[in-house]
């Protein structure tokens, strides 16, 4: 199966998923062993004995074999994307690093679910996310757990990491070359996506996004980004980004978190991994480049990349060319490396206004990475807050942009009364022929 014209083979001709689908003792005796060569005949099932097969399936056993025949295309490389009235192209979901910041992102994002009306791993084909947005995006995506409870689990992640005694944290420094202990993070994170789950096995769930996580190779001569996917490449489509699928989910969110001086780094065979905000702490880039591998031809109608804020551009420092210190060189190089505005500039410049969204905040003066007081943890999400409420049409541009539809304040009172959507419908159907009476209710398909 690692032969690459042996996988082209199978996924061209179906032969896998249909092996997979129909193994065992529902297999006629002429499809024993469907994968040949490339060279030897392939035997053509008829519908009609399609048909008696799939009625003779077991419907526990069909259950247990659809996620493997899942698995098992997204192994050889064999990705389809959902098209539909409403959905032309590829949508991508990108999420900066920016630890316990990340509060910000999820006030973005549970306007971006109200709005739509669905969820996030429902909205996007394929989510990137860099550090802490690298946890958000494979709790949203594999966990599917609501923005809610992920709120609440990043206070009590930030409680459990980040909460040590200065005289703890500076003997963690000295042996560890790193202020927190990695294990609570580990802990949270195997929990959570479950010990032994790998990347790939993820897919066996029709409703997971193609997502990845971003880590920096640290032990090259020149570090560069390794991509924790959760999927494989169609053959012949090469990625210019190392990467795998055949890691366990929660180590990918170990290495995409490995800020340096904050954790360790982290080990896996010869490679060693820190934080993937060292190089692309923004990675919209990195995520439309995957996504032209993925679904080659397919146009890009939306990418929405949401950052964990940003320093005012405009404040100067008090300092002069004689009296710049060590210091003041290493904040310039960590901002340099970790900045994300670069491709928000190049994005703006090559995209239209419809197809790309950034939403990254300015921050009031400095905000902490490794906040884990309550209080000041309240203010980032009172901060997303307002940034949510001094956006609103970008925000509805957004929506509409996910959802083919538009939105307005009447919306918010459907959720509030008991009647099925259909009514709504109608009413909308009717309000056209009327004047558009109710045109702020969605179109059904």
């Amino acid at each position: 199966m690692d032969d690459p014209s042996y996988r082209s083979y199978a996924v061209e001709n179906g032969i896998i998923g249909f092996l997979v689908k129909y193994h065992g003792s529902l297999l006629p005796p002429h499809m024993e062993s469907p994968l040949r060569p490339p060279t030897a005949p392939v035997t053509k099932i008829s519908d009609r004995e399609r048909h008696r097969i799939e009625k003779r399936m077991p419907e526990r056993l069909s259950e247990r074999i659809l996620p493997l025949v899942r698995k098992t295309f997204a192994i050889l490389g064999h990705h389809e994307l959902p098209i539909s009235k409403t959905r032309r192209g590829v949508r991508i979901l990108s999420l900066d690093g920016g630890g316990t910041r990340a509060l910000i992102s999820i006030a973005i994002l549970k306007d971006i679910e109200k709005r739509t009306g669905q969820k996030i791993y429902e909205l996007f084909d394929l989510i990137a996310g860099c550090s802490t947005g690298a946890i958000l995006a494979f709790f949203l995506g594999v966990k599917k757990m609501p923005l809610d409870d992920l709120e609440q689990l990043f206070l009590k992640l930030s409680a459990n990491v980040f909460a040590n005694t200065p005289v703890l944290t500076t003997a963690k420094m000295l042996l560890t070359k790193s202020y927190y202990d990695s294990a609570s993070l580990e802990t949270i994170f195997q929990q959570e996506l479950g010990k032994d789950i790998k990347l790939i096995d993820t897919l066996q769930d029709a409703k997971t996004p193609r997502l990845f996580a971003v880590s920096t190779l640290v032990n090259r001569n020149v570090p560069c980004v390794y991509l924790f996917r959760n999927y494989n490449l169609p053959v012949g489509r090469d990625s210019n980004y190392v990467g795998g699928c055949d890691h366990m989910a929660w180590e990918a969110l170990r290495c995409s978190t490995a800020a340096p001086s904050y954790f360790p780094p982290y080990q896996i065979g010869s490679t060693v991994h820190q934080d993937g905000g060292l190089i692309a702490n923004n990675p919209s880039a990195l995520a439309v480049h995957e996504a032209r591998r993925l679904w080659q031809g397919a146009p890009l109608e939306c990418l929405v990349s949401v950052g964990t804020g940003r320093a005012d551009p405009t404040v100067a420092f008090n300092t002069t060319a004689s009296n710049i210190g060590w210091m003041d060189l290493a904040r310039t190089v960590i901002s340099s490396a970790t900045g994300t505005e670069s491709f928000h500039d190049l994005f703006q410049d090559l995209l239209p206004a419809d197809t790309y969204f950034r939403f990254n905040p300015i921050l009031p003066g400095a905000v902490l990475l490794d906040e884990y007081r309550l209080s000041a943890l309240s203010e980032y999400t009172a901060l997303g807050n307002r940034y949510v409420s001094e956006r609103q049409a970008k925000l509805q541009r957004v929506s509409e942009a996910l959802t083919g539809h538009q939105y307005n304040e009447l919306q918010k009172l459907i959720p509030a009364y008991p009647f099925p959507k259909r009514i709504f419908h109608n009413l909308y159907s009717m309000g056209e022929r009327v004047g558009g009476l109710f045109t702020g209710f969605h179109r059904k398909d």
